[in-house]
């Protein structure tokens, strides 16, 4: 692959043949050829069309990721022009008013606002109509009655211009505002309330610049789109960090790998030390993650001893360094000094919770029972033979099987530290129920969140609203969509949001 470069240091073009950027560069001016890495700078490839990066050479035979303005966004948009700020974020701006463009509404002409409209003024329309609102229509559109297809006075209905807020409607397209209501049939204000993905936004109800920024998971076109402020370059998705953007960014070593905040680097990706690989092996020379290895008679990556410990390799011998009970062959890790920890046989009274025990010096078996509260996994692990499992598995008090409601139970042998109570027992917190709702009101278990008379879980106001499967909320209550509401009434745009 042949590139041309302009070198600062020259007047004249080179000619750079890449490997890998590890390639040579020629002049023009005479034949001799210079064995060396290609420039710093010379674009490589342009791994994702419109993400505002390149892969360009580093100038030392490896690759970087860098910003290139000329990689812009195609927004899918005549009339919206995609543009790349000097830190690689990409964005849209409207083209110019009176530019070409082509719509399913039979646009041809951009409006500077990034719209593709029919006219501009009456002569971009066919001869008897005329422009109106941006709309070529016929002489009945300014009749002042409501007749033909309209679907209020002198709008809607495909052949007029769109009708205003509060004017009917059938479909969307019969509004200026793009929002038709379909329970009351009248042009809403917004989009961003109609469970369409219209207008400008990027995915149903949100981005686009004017409606509330999208959650992870949905589709977007920019950061400003999304409510992390991460829209992936290549799935053109929202995602929660900067580790799932599909680019190398932030304080990353390679693609959503490395530094800090993102998981270790695959075997192969680029790193600056151990800590930015899944190995916690990074080359000193090559800068590369490689695998780590058992036998090579070194202590490297996570070993707490020489090939042993750690999650990779086997458990330690007797005497071996550790730092916990399952670096050990043993199950047991105790500490020989103050700055060492070393493997050992386990005992049921090194005050250690170690080999098959449930809690220290206690359970798995070998050891007594456990006392009450300690960890267990099997009746038989506790003095009182009552295993709380797999809830929360502590060995209950004998008093929790004795047919009273005694200590902090909520009802005869369930709650407090107890065994969670079924439906219609008594209770003091969800904690205390299976089901895990306490009703607010008569302090007893119920089925589920949704009949507990509080607000809690997903719900927007008392039992009701959200994404848990409880009822709509009528006329009053709060919610934060149109879905949380009981229909016909919606959810109010302005705060607080409310059913109205």
């Amino acid at each position: 692959m042949t590139l041309r470069v302009g070198l600062l240091a020259a007047a004249w073009a080179v000619t750079c043949t890449l490997s890998a950027c590890g390639g040579t560069v020629s002049t023009t001016e005479d034949t001799a050829d210079a064995a060396a890495p290609c420039p710093s700078g010379t674009v490589l490839t342009i791994d994702v069309p419109g993400d505002c990066h390149a892969t360009v050479c580093d100038g030392a035979g490896g690759t970087r990721s860098a910003v290139a303005t000329s990689n812009t966004p195609s927004p899918g948009n005549a009339c919206l022009l995609g543009t790349c700020s000097a830190d690689g974020t990409p964005g849209t701006v409207p083209a110019p008013r009176g530019a070409a463009c082509t719509s399913p509404m039979a646009g041809t002409k951009c409006d500077g606002s990034g719209a593709c409209v029919q006219c501009l003024t009456s002569t971009d329309c066919p001869v008897g109509l005329t422009c109106s609102s941006s709309t070529c229509v016929s002489s009945e559109c300014t009749d002042g009655i409501k007749d033909g297809s309209e679907t209020d006075v002198d709008c809607g209905g495909g052949t007029c211009s769109p009708c205003h807020v509060g004017q009917d409607c059938k479909v969307a397209s019969d509004c200026a505002s793009s929002a038709c209501d379909t329970f009351s049939e009248t042009c809403a204000t917004s989009t961003c309330d109609d469970q369409e993905r219209d207008g400008n936004e990027t995915d149903i109800d949100c981005g686009g610049g004017s409606c509330p920024a999208c959650g992870d998971g949905k589709t977007c076109m920019q950061p400003s789109d999304c409510a992390s402020s991460i829209c992936s370059a290549v799935s053109r998705v929202c995602v929660a960090s900067m580790c799932n953007d599909q680019r190398e960014d932030g304080a990353e070593t390679d693609v959503d790998c490395g530094g800090e905040a993102c998981p270790g680097c695959a075997d192969g990706k680029r790193c600056l030390e151990g800590s930015d690989c899944a190995s916690m092996f990074c080359g000193a020379t090559t800068h590369l993650c490689y695998a780590s290895s058992c036998s090579d008679g070194v202590l490297d990556g996570a070993e707490t001893d020489v090939d042993c410990g750690g999650p990779d390799c086997s458990g330690c011998t007797l005497g071996e360094k550790c730092d916990q009970n399952s670096d050990c062959a043993s199950n047991g890790c105790q500490a020989e000094s103050i700055t060492q920890r070393v493997c050992i046989t386990p005992t049921c009274t090194d005050g250690e919770k170690d080999g098959s025990e449930t809690d220290v010096d206690c359970g798995g078996g070998t050891c007594p029972a456990c006392p009450a509260l300690d960890e267990c996994l099997v009746n038989a692990d506790c003095q009182s033979l009552d295993c709380d499992q797999p809830v929360r598995n502590q060995c209950l008090p004998a008093t929790c099987t004795n047919g009273v409601k005694d200590g902090d139970e909520t009802d005869v042998d369930c709650g407090g530290i107890c065994k969670q109570c079924p439906v219609g027992d008594g209770c003091g917190l969800d904690g205390d129920c299976v089901s895990n709702a306490c009703d607010g009101i008569g302090s007893v278990c119920v089925a589920n969140q949704c009949t507990d008379h509080r607000q809690d879980g997903l719900e927007t106001d008392v039992d009701c609203g959200g994404m848990n499967g409880c009822a709509r909320c009528p006329v009053g209550e709060r919610c934060n969509l149109t879905s949380d509401c009981v229909p016909p009434a919606t959810c109010t745009v302005a705060s607080p949001h409310v059913c109205e």
